[in-house]
């Protein structure tokens, strides 16, 4: 890929991509978020003494930290094939 005044000729334009370096993958960021949401909505749950939101918060949780684990797993892959590793 080459790059030219810091900016890449490549045609990647998604969101993870500036300048044709790869940052965060998005699912990462997604997963960070909705883990720190479902962690609000279990301490509500909690404060509330709400079993269905904490119950719910607590889900979210788990699926945030897959997602962001889903998103490093797919860095790692994308840092293999471009060599930085």
């Amino acid at each position: 890929m080459e790059v030219i005044g810091g900016f890449s000729n490549a045609t990647d334009t998604s969101i993870d991509t500036v300048a044709g370096v790869h940052l965060m993958d998005s699912d990462r960021i997604g997963g960070t978020i909705k883990e720190g949401v479902g962690k609000a909505k279990e301490e509500l749950g909690d404060a509330t003494d709400n079993p269905n939101t904490e119950a719910e918060g607590q889900k979210e949780q788990a699926e945030g930290k897959l997602q962001n684990e889903w998103g490093k797993a797919k860095d790692t892959v994308r840092d293999v094939a471009d060599g930085d590793r």
